[in-house]
């Protein structure tokens, strides 16, 4: 039977039972996961799968289990002094609260997909392990090479040399968060069909437009503007224009990318001051709730942003209208309790909640225990049995 006062005492125990059955030079790593696990008690998460790790390091005796936890530890240092991050094979950040959390198994994977990452060269084509990808969509987990590359490519598209060339509004890249990183990252690489070049411009014109001064924002207006230039491309697709003048080997929709990209950029027929009042009047539609029924989106643009793309969704259900104000009525309802699975962020700065309808309504909430603050992150139908599978790790979080 499973010795629960070893649980119970784990955060306040004798550290040193743990310490003395790793080699010295890992003594900081267990230091830092002690801390963790204290500061993971505080927030009332006594239960974590990391409990079971925690009586498989006090209760080995035997020299072969000796040797596995000195191998898991070698694979792990601290990130600095001060620090709550541990770095895995120096190809992952993660804080110790999001490490601990996992279950071993997973732990393992990522150690050992880490290793592997080790051997790829930037620019070649990253491609998890079924595994690690499981384990990186359940965590929302993002690697340093994975990182790495992305920046890169975001580079490339825009011809610069560095990121102190690229700015985005008022936004900085160079001096920008890693889940910052991320989220920028992601929006070029799924809303800018991989790094197109054009369609990257359009974004970042259309982010000096609103001057937008939070990577928050710059997801905002990034994916508005993406979803007004799919539509007049689906337009021409389907309409009586003819492709006669399109390169040869070059697919359909990168033909009329082409042309609304050139179509944008030049303003032609104030195609972009269309989209650019288009949300600004959303913006406007929106600011009534926001100001007076604190939406707890983060921002007014996510807000108006995420009520223009998911809102529609909902009308399907059974309501045959849904106004801002119902929409962000049903997101305050919805997520004043949220239920499943809560998760520690990457970066071990929030908690996340899940919380679902059974009509296929769903619901993602960040809580800042730090600052006592939650927010919404996004509200959408969901088929419910691709709840496990289908999540976006960077742009649906606040």
């Amino acid at each position: 039977m499973e010795d629960r006062r070893d649980i119970e005492d784990w955060p306040y125990g004798n550290i040193e039972s743990i310490r003395k059955k790793v080699f010295p030079g890992y003594h900081d790593v267990v230091d830092l996961m002690q801390r963790a696990r204290i500061e993971m008690k505080a927030f009332e998460r006594p239960d974590d799968p990391n409990t079971k790790f925690i009586i498989d390091i006090r209760t080995t005796n035997s020299v072969k289990q000796y040797t596995v936890i000195n191998n898991f530890f070698k694979a792990l240092k601290v990130r600095d002094l001060n620090s709550s991050h541990l770095i895995v094979n120096d190809e992952l950040i993660i804080d110790a609260k999001a490490f601990l959390q996992m279950t071993q198994q997973d732990r393992d994977t990522l150690i050992k997909e880490a290793e592997t990452f080790k051997t790829i060269k930037d620019f070649d084509e990253i491609e998890l392990s079924g595994n690690a990808l499981n384990v990186c969509k359940k965590y929302r987990l993002v690697f340093e090479k994975q990182r790495r590359d992305g920046i890169l490519r975001i580079l490339t598209a825009f011809q610069v040399q560095s990121r102190k060339e690229l700015t985005f509004g008022k936004v900085q890249f160079e001096k920008l968060e890693q889940h910052d990183i991320d989220r920028v990252i992601n929006v070029f690489r799924e809303s800018c069909k991989n790094y197109n070049g054009k369609c990257c411009q359009m974004i970042r014109k259309m982010a000096d437009r609103f001057q937008v001064d939070n990577v928050l924002d710059f997801v905002a207006v990034a994916e508005y503007t993406v979803r007004r230039i799919n539509e007049e491309i689906a337009s021409l697709r389907h309409g009586k224009h003819n492709p006669r003048n399109k390169p040869e080997r070059m697919k359909d929709v990168d033909y009329y990318l082409e042309i609304v990209a050139d179509k944008f950029l030049i303003n032609e027929s104030g195609f972009q001051d269309n989209i650019y009042y288009e949300f600004q009047t959303k913006l406007n539609v929106c600011a009534r709730q926001y100001l007076e029924h604190g939406l707890r989106f983060k921002t007014l643009m996510a807000a108006a942003n995420h009520y223009d793309k998911h809102s529609y969704l909902l009308g399907k259900l059974r309501y045959e209208t849904v106004t801002p104000d119902g929409y962000f009525k049903i997101a305050r309802e919805m997520c004043s309790s949220p239920e499943g699975n809560p998760t520690w962020t990457q970066d071990g700065s929030s908690i996340s909640w899940q919380n679902w309808r059974p009509d296929g309504v769903f619901a993602s909430r960040y809580d800042n225990p730090y600052k006592g603050t939650a927010v919404i992150a996004t509200l959408f139908v969901k088929n419910r049995r691709r709840q496990k599978c289908d999540s976006n790790p960077v742009t649906d979080t606040c």
